[in-house]
């Protein structure tokens, strides 16, 4: 009886104090261009989370300690996670489809890329560095996501690329495309037809609806992927790559309507 008394005590002793860390983070998000966390004070934080400024101290000792345990959990990679893995016999294209335009929604709509950027931002060596380690665990666990997806469709990474790298350049697309998305919409569509040629009577049901990021992580495939087994390099994809080029800067027909290699 005793322990379960115990337990309960300290079960809401721990959701207290994440709900004064959580109040804190609110905080940031509404104010996330202020240099690093000097803006948050307990004052606030306890009349945000409607509490005494007594509440505070119960769980930290000074106000520099709230403040390491809120930087601490804005650079968690906690709720940075890939989704879960498609079901089987998901195609790569349609994983992709779905699966960038939630991203790119979630980005658009959290205010922890913000935040993130607000550190980053501050010029301060230290941040710099909890930052980097932010991005750094929070791209390795993309890096496994996509593996486990190239295996699952009988693909691996083209050397000279490794999955770290792949997850570094589409986390790049990705926030940026959210931080322009966020001041202005228009300029990143999340509905593009697949199948529009550009002329006006293009029917807007002529194939699937793409975000930017699902496009250019789909045009980035063939790049970055090859079937498993597969010796083709980079410089090989290069090459294909230059002879199509050629092939329609010299008036090539079947150039011009084929899909680039």
């Amino acid at each position: 009886m005793a322990t379960g008394a115990a337990e309960r005590r300290r079960r809401t002793a721990d959701e207290g104090r994440q709900a004064l860390i959580d109040a804190g983070r609110d905080l940031l998000h509404r104010r996330p261009g202020a240099p690093a966390l000097d803006h948050v004070r307990l004052t606030d934080v306890a009349r945000h989370a409607g509490v005494s400024v007594g509440a505070l101290y119960h769980y930290w000792d000074s106000q520099d300690d709230y403040r390491e345990d809120l930087l601490d959990e804005v650079l968690s990679p906690a709720g940075f996670d890939p989704p879960p893995a498609a079901p089987p016999g998901t195609a790569l294209d349609e994983q992709v489809r779905v699966g960038t335009a939630a991203e790119l929604e979630r980005l658009r709509r959290s205010g922890d890329l913000r935040v993130l950027l607000g550190l980053w931002a501050a010029d301060d060596p230290e941040l710099d560095r909890r930052v980097a380690g932010h991005f750094r665990a929070v791209g390795a666990q993309w890096a496994a996501f996509y593996e486990a997806a190239f295996a699952a469709h009988g693909l691996e990474l083209r050397p000279p690329f490794t999955s770290e790298q792949l997850a570094a350049l589409l986390a790049a697309i990705g926030d940026g495309l959210a931080v322009r998305a966020s001041a202005d919409p228009d300029a990143v569509p999340t509905d593009v037809v697949a199948g529009d040629d550009g002329r006006d009577d293009s029917r807007d049901d002529a194939g699937d609806r793409w975000s930017l990021l699902g496009a250019a992580l789909v045009a980035l495939l063939p790049a970055f992927s090859r079937p498993v087994g597969s010796d083709v390099t980079f410089a090989d994809y290069l090459a294909g790559l230059r002879a199509w080029l050629a092939e329609v800067a010299d008036g090539d027909a079947a150039a011009r309507s084929a899909p680039r290699p």
